[in-house]
């Protein structure tokens, strides 16, 4: 019986692991997948001990040959794999490449590989899903993997607790869900579902500061969500940082406002003054500038540089006096 060579990739890790295993039982269906299978990570693969797992031996069955992270094999190690996969799949050995991405096909020898995968293989894609997906996915993975009901309630709680996508790309989100959703399973009898309680119980609010985020609603006037920024920031970055970036920020939106006062379109302002496109429509930068009046812009410019000054002092020694600066600003 001849072995198979699959692609499994995409940036659904949790996914890959189930496509993963699946094949593994697919090709050792009487052996244990954990015992039956030869492990490397694509950027620690020895090339002679690649050699050797992809060669038949006579003392021992034929099984499965998993590498990790495809995308970070070197081109020697393409090549090893193209001069001996044909050989290996002939007598019975499975060959899984698994990754976000498939063969680096920056080299001739990535490209050969990718070729030799469509000719002698299959693909499997795990992609992630669409942001406005992830609670679905989220339903999906709890019913299929751990037999759970999650209320939506809950789905909501966890993807703002530990899905947050503010600053990473979904599939970046999915492992941590997936843990999230095992310590769950694990404090629950047989047939309990997933209650928003409970998710508020066991799982910690762990998303990451975001700079970005902080002055956004600084300068878009939205004071809750610029707290909850402002207490998550202030653990590795100082005051007058702060004040600084806005005071940047601000400037560029002062400017922008004064422009369009003057009968300047928006996006044309932008240009002339040196915001970025991209920023500019990414970032709102257009409502952004007409929420304050020009007037406005500059009195808060001034509470910025007192903000500044200030923390250089020592003024703000209570976290609470700080929190109320930036909230007299986002008022």
């Amino acid at each position: 019986m001849s072995g198979a060579l699959v692609l499994i990739h995409g940036e659904n890790a949790p996914e890959r692991e189930a496509a993963l295993e699946d094949e593994l039982r697919k090709a050792l269906p009487d052996v244990d997948p954990q015992l039956g299978r030869t492990l490397f990570q694509g950027h620690e693969v020895d090339g002679r001990q690649l050699v050797t797992a992809l060669t038949p031996s006579l003392f021992c069955e034929t099984g499965v040959v998993v590498i990790q992270g495809i995308e970070e094999c070197s081109s020697a190690i393409n090549e090893v794999l193209l001069d001996t996969a044909e050989g290996a799949l002939e007598s019975g050995i499975s060959i899984f490449l698994v990754g976000d991405k498939g063969p680096n096909q920056v080299s001739k020898a990535g490209k050969a590989l990718m070729k030799l995968i469509k000719s002698k293989g299959r693909d499997i894609a795990c992609p992630a899903p669409k942001l406005q997906d992830l609670g679905r996915w989220l339903e999906a993975r709890a019913r299929s993997r751990w037999g759970r009901q999650i209320e939506r309630d809950a789905v909501a709680a966890l993807l703002e607790r530990a899905g947050t996508t503010d600053y990473r790309k979904v599939g970046e989100c999915l492992p941590d869900l997936d843990r999230e959703l095992e310590k769950l399973d694990g404090r629950l009898d047989k047939g309990g579902r997933i209650t928003a309680a409970l998710v508020e119980e066991l799982v910690g609010d762990r998303r990451p500061a975001s700079l970005q985020d902080f002055l956004s609603a600084l300068s878009g006037r939205r004071p809750s969500q610029m707290v909850k920024s402002l207490t998550r920031l202030r653990e590795s970055m100082p005051a007058f940082l702060l004040a600084q970036f806005a005071w940047t920020e601000f400037m560029q939106l002062y400017r922008l406002r004064r422009a369009m006062d003057r009968g300047s379109r928006g996006a044309e302002a932008a240009r002339e003054i040196g915001i970025n496109e991209y920023v500019f429509r990414m970032r709102g930068f257009e409502a952004a500038a007409q929420c304050r009046s020009a007037q406005r812009w500059l009195r808060d410019i001034q509470a910025l540089c007192r903000i500044e000054a200030g923390d250089k002092r020592g003024r703000f020694q209570n976290e609470w006096l700080l929190e109320l600066e930036f909230h007299q600003i986002c008022r």
